[in-house]
Parts: C-alpha cells; structure tokens; sequence
C-alpha cells in the first residue's frame, strides 16, 4: 500500500483517488473501449406560452431514434411570482408537451430526470432500446437574476443533470443569460456563475468540471455586435442577409467572438450554425419583428460541448433550428450527436490498479503541481451599488501534472471569501499547458452597502486562498472603494446628504425641483416621483418594473449627481423604469420605514385605518412625513390603475423589511394607509381617538382627494421583487 491508497482494498474506482486516476488515464486503452451513444439536444425558449396539449409538430424530428433525448426549455412560466414560487401545473404541462412531441408520442421512452428553476427546465429521456446503462444521476440548479433581500431570483440561471452512462460521466446544462444589447459582460458573469453548479451529495459531489462531456444549451441572448444597429437601412440589411445568407452575419456574432478570444465558454466548441437567426419573429409567424422595439434577428440560441477526456469522440451529425414551429417568438434549435462512451473492463482495471499506484509514488516524488499566477493584487477601484465589476484572473499549470485546486477559507474565517467579493468558479482542474481564468467580482448589494455604511469604511478588502492539491497555496488580494451615498444607507442620511456639485452635463434646467419637495421627504425620492406625475401614470406598466443594469445606473448616477434635477431630461428613460428605481431605493434602506419594533402593533390594527395611523403618528417625524407622501402617491396610482392595486405588496414589502410574519398583515396594513389619508380617517373616528398624537404641522403634506376603499385586499403570496419576472424583451 502508498500513502495514496492504505486502506482502500485492491478494486479500482474512477474519480476515488485522482492521483490514480491520471496514471490510469493514460492506460486507458488497457482496459476501456468505447461505444457511440446517440444523444438529441434541443432548447426552446416557449415565451411563455401555454404547453400545446398534444406536443408540437415540427419540433422534433420524427425520424431520429437516439439513446437519449435532452430538452431544455426557457420562460416556461412568465406568470407574476414564478420566480417565487413555482407551479407545478404548468411545469407538468410542458413535461407532457414534450412528451407527446417525441417519436411515436413518447411511446418507449422513460423519464429519466428533471429540474425546474422558475421558467428554466431541463428533462432527460431515454429509449427503451438503448442498451447504455445509467447510474448516478443528479441534477442542480443556480440562479443568476437580480438579488432580492440577499436572495438570487431565478428569472436567469442555469439547470442541469449529471448522469453516468456505463463508466463516462456527461453533464447537460440548460441556462437562461441575461437579455439585452448592451448586457454582454453580465452574460459573462452570468456563465461564470453558472459554471459554479455542484451535483450529488457529500462526500461524492462533483463540480462541471470533473465530467468527460459537458454539453450547455439555451438562450444564451448574445447578439450581434454591429454598431449602430437602430439605423432602419443597417438593420434591413442585416434581415435581407439572414433570410439569405445568415452565416455571412456570423462574424458578427458576440459569442463567436469572445470565445475566439478567449473571454467566455473556454474550452466549449460550436459547430457554425447554417440556420437564419432564432430570434426575433412574431409569434405565429415566421416574420422578424415589426414591433417598435424592431429587434435584430440573433442567434440568442444556442447548444455548445465541451469534453475532457481525449479518447472520447463527440461528432455532431445535425444542428439545425426549426422555423416551422411558431408558437413563441423564438425557433426551436436542436442537435444530434454520437458520443463514444468508455465502457471498463473491472478485472483488466483491478490488475493495472497495483501497477498505478507504484507509479504515483514515482510521480510524486518528482512531480510537484505547480501553476503560473500573473495577478494576485487586484484593485477594483471605485464601485457603486448594484453595478458588478469583473476582473479576470489568467491562471496555467506550468507543471507536469494535472493540477487540481480550490479556494479555501483563510484561517481566520469561515467563508472564502468576504460577501461583496464573488469568485468562480472554487475549484477547477487543470491538465499540463492548460489555462484557465479566475472571474472574481466586486458586487455590491443591499447587505454589503448596509455593513459598509454601518462600518463608516470606504475601503473594502480581502484575501483569497487557492490552495493546490497536494501543493502550496497561493494569496490573492483584493480591495475596492465604495462610498455608501443614495441606496442602502438609512433615511437619516439620505436626508442629511450635502448636495452634489458634480454637474458633468448642462441639462439646461429652468425649474428647480427640490424647491417642491416636502419636509422630511428625501429629495431623490421626491424628484422620481414627480417625474412619474410628469410623464403620467397611462405610460406606467405596472407589472413590467423590471430595470436593467444600464437604466438603473443612468437613474442611480442622476440621484447621487443630483444632475439633472429634472429626471424626466434623461433621454430615452420610461416612467416604468423610475418606477422601478423608486421601489428599489426605498427596499435599500438599512431600516424599514416601519421599524421591527413597532410592526406588532401595526399589525394589530391593520383593519382600523384611524388607529393603524395613530401608531404611524409615533414614529418620527421624518418617518411619518415619508409614510404619508409614499402613501399620497400611491392612492393617486391606484385611482387611476386597477393593476397598481394588485401591485401593492411589493410596497408593504418595502415599507416592512419582514419575511418572517404573514404577508397578509403587511398587505392588509399598507391597503388600509392607501384607501384612508391620515386626515380621512382621523375625520370618521370617534372622540375616543381624539388622543392619538399628532405629527408635526411642517410636515404635512398636500391630500388628493381621497378614493374609496377597494374591496379585494387579496395579494401574491410571493417576497419583494423590485423587479416583475417579466422578460424585458
């Protein structure tokens, strides 16, 4: 026995002993041959469209008779709060969609697997007939979407199974990116993280990296990167050239290009898609889309592989998408491929095993891993809130060895790293000469602004630990600067905030808006609200408050700027979006508006509007003044929206901070301020309320006329979204 394998009898186990493991590696074909499975791939973003019940024709081709079918579905389920909780009705829908759209309508096929993150599915398959065996299966998931009270939602994310088929390993992965023209590098991130999946249970788990084949699908929402592309002549060319010849546009293509760069899907291939753009048509046609927004056709998706073991072949027969199926405003896309599968012979493995384990000790004693590390200080600079910073770190193994690291804790704490740092992936294999790259990124959200403020800290830094199998470790700092200013900091401080003077452009203001804005009312809050007044409420999509990245931070800097005072001077910005920032700069507050300690009593009299605003009139001043002005607008919302009023739990969420009590006592506390003004109902109380105290006369605020009660206080049983789950393309 070596110091490797004391103990663990004489029976070779692939994956138990990864120094074995490599020697037997290269005596592979000593006691392995390979045989094709076939494999049929395909993704389909459904739009959210209800699952035909008798599956979709065209989409699958009945002629193909693989081992296996893989489908990976997108925006399954669009409907408010499936980002919360998910239906099981729709869910089992689509399994029967897909079903029924199989070869002879399913007949001699067995569901292997299934995971479900919101609207992204993935289902596995099998024949009958397949004479491969499966063992070990395991599916994951990780959300990448927008982070609610420290929460991922699933709105974006990836999905995946890992099976054994006879003695190979394979992966399948699923994944929704984020949507956008503009959104190139959170797609990055978002792959990066994704890459972080983890299947099966301790101590027997397995990272994405640790299989021979990994095959990824889905809407990957890359596009085409071509300047100018809102110019009505650019983008006719670019259609008349996709409904002709589309691989002329693939040069273009942003995935293409950064992985020929090296940026993202290292190591993945794709075969050149000969097909027009999957995406955008208008649903029930096979036409581009001739909405306003007037998308570009784009290969947004897409099926890549990726395989680890050099003896096993991965020949793609077809990769093809369908446009005769037209129920979404995407094509199907799919692919077959034959995968040699590495079949042990056990007896011929156990007699080599001995062999493998001399032959480690030999290695060990002048084999030490060894990578080549060229960054190990990184400075972010200055970062902002909710606006992630990527810093790649390029890492080789220079060794003769295959190198197998992880980060790890450092001694003094029990995480790996602090919570505004994000690394991925933690661990990763290399063989000799390969390279790799560490993403690490500097992201501040609600949690991370509240501890920095609390603090009184601009600096932030930590230190990471990658530590090698069987070798030293290696250091990497990193530090940021974030000054807490707008979001995530407390209503005092916004309202003692000294005003900006960095005015970088003229908007050539005539008005000054803060001179309207009421005592005890941050003025950043009293400038979105006025512009949602100015652009009027008939523009407002109340169930589409979905902002991204690039709006929120264009609304983010006019705040903290306090350039233009006149939000609706930014160009091209929607009242939906201020919506949107206004809802998630309140949700940022370190403190509800309605303190922890008060909440019980608040609670107590959610359903008597007088006494429910004589506890509001206990708080302080600022808060009471706040309550009221947010409570003022939203009646007015509400009056002229029936939808707004279906939307108030994502206030009562704001103004509480509670995930621990009923939402309906939150819901119905917030209904009751909104369909009562403290003056109403203090005016329909009787005499013995006449004690409840007053607040400040300064800080009253100008009523509108107040609107009756509306009778349905049913909410979503759903947590705070700032943003609704639908798609924002």
């Amino acid at each position: 026995m070596t110091f490797y394998t004391e103990g663990m009898g004489r029976q070779y186990v692939r994956g138990r002993e990864p120094t074995v493991d490599d020697v037997m590696n290269d005596w592979t074909e000593k006691f392995c041959v390979y045989n094709d499975a076939k494999i049929f791939i395909s993704t389909f973003n459904v739009n959210g469209r209800p699952a035909p019940h008798h599956g979709i024709p065209g989409w699958i081709p009945q002629e193909v008779r693989p081992d296996f079918f893989i489908i990976g579905l997108q925006e399954m389920d669009l409907s408010l709060g499936t980002h919360i909780s998910s239906s099981s009705k729709r869910e089992h829908e689509w399994l029967e969609c897909v079903r029924a759209s199989l070869p002879k309508q399913g007949h001699g096929h067995t569901l292997v697997a299934f995971h479900r993150l919101a609207g992204i599915l993935i289902v596995m398959f099998k024949s009958s007939d397949t004479k491969v065996r499966l063992s070990d299966e395991f599916t994951s998931m990780l959300p990448t979407g927008i982070s609610v009270m420290g929460t991922k939602l699933g709105n974006k994310g990836g999905v995946g199974i890992s099976v054994k088929m006879n003695d190979s390993r394979i992966c399948f992965i699923n994944s929704h990116l984020a949507a956008g023209n503009g959104e190139m590098e959170r797609r990055h991130q978002d792959h990066r993280d994704i890459t972080g999946l983890v299947f099966g249970r301790y101590p027997n788990t397995y990272s994405l990296f640790d299989h021979d084949v990994v095959f990824w699908c889905g809407d990957l929402n890359y596009r085409l990167a071509l300047e100018g592309v809102e110019s009505f002549s650019l983008r006719a060319a670019v259609i008349e050239r996709a409904n002709t010849r589309p691989a002329d546009l693939f040069p273009y293509d942003q995935l293409f290009n950064e992985m020929s760069a090296g940026r993202v899907f290292i190591g993945f291939r794709e075969s050149v898609p000969q097909f027009r753009p999957t995406y955008k048509y208008d649903v029930g046609t096979c036409m581009w889309d001739s909405s306003e927004k007037a998308r570009v056709p784009a290969w947004t998706d897409r099926i890549l592989w990726k395989k680890r073991d050099p003896l096993m072949n991965v020949n793609q027969i077809s990769y093809d998408s369908q446009m005769s199926v037209i129920v979404s405003d995407h094509k199907p896309v799919y692919s077959l491929f034959h995968v040699g599968i590495r079949e042990m012979d056990q007896v011929k493995a156990d007699e080599l095993y001995i062999q493998a384990q001399r032959e480690v000790d030999r290695r060990a004693n002048e084999l030490l891993p060894q990578i080549e590390l060229t960054l190990t200080d990184i400075d972010f600079g200055e970062v902002f809130y909710l606006e992630p910073i990527c810093m790649v770190v390029p890492i080789k193994n220079v060794g003769k060895s295959t190198v197998r690291m992880n980060f790890v804790p450092p001694h003094t704490k029990s995480t790996i790293s602090a919570a505004w740092l994000q690394v991925t992936p933690l661990n990763y294999t290399l063989n000799p000469g390969e390279e790799m790259q560490i993403s690490l990124t500097a992201a501040i959200e609600n949690k991370e602004s509240w501890s920095a403020f609390s603090k009184n800290q601009d600096k932030l830094q930590d230190i990471l630990v990658l530590r090698l199998e069987g070798g030293r470790d290696h250091f990497i700092t990193a530090s940021a600067i974030y000054k807490p200013k707008v979001f995530g900091v407390t209503l005092e401080h916004i309202l003692k905030r000294s005003p900006s003077h960095a005015m970088l452009i003229d908007f050539g203001e005539t008005s000054n808006i803060d001179a309207t804005c009421p005592p005890g009312v941050p003025r950043e809050i009293h400038r979105l609200v006025t512009a949602l007044r100015t652009l009027g409420h008939d523009r407002l999509n109340i169930t589409e408050t979905l902002v991204d990245n690039d709006k929120f931070s264009i609304v983010r800097k006019a705040l903290e700027n306090d350039a233009p005072n006149d939000l609706t001077l930014i160009n091209r910005m929607s009242p939906t979006a201020f919506y949107g920032v206004l809802l998630r700069l309140i949700g940022s507050f370190k403190d509800p508006l309605i303190p922890d300690h008060h909440r019980a009593a608040c609670y107590k009299h959610c359903t008597s509007p007088p006494l429910l605003w004589g506890e509001i009139a206990k708080l302080d001043t600022n808060r009471q003044a706040l309550i009221e002005y947010l409570t003022n607008y939203l009646r007015e919302l509400v009056s002229t929206s029936g939808e707004a009023r279906k939307h108030l739990w994502a206030w009562s969420d704001v103004f509480f901070h509670d995930n621990s009590s009923p939402r309906l006592e939150r819901d119905k506390c917030l209904t009751s301020m909104v369909d009562y003004a403290r003056d109403v109902s203090c005016f329909h109380t009787s005499a013995s309320f006449s004690s409840i105290p007053r607040p400040d006369p300064r800080l009253r605020v100008q009523l509108p006329p107040p609107i009756p009660p509306h009778r349905s206080s049913t909410m979503p049983n759903a947590k705070f979204l700032t943003r609704m789950d639908k798609p924002d393309f």
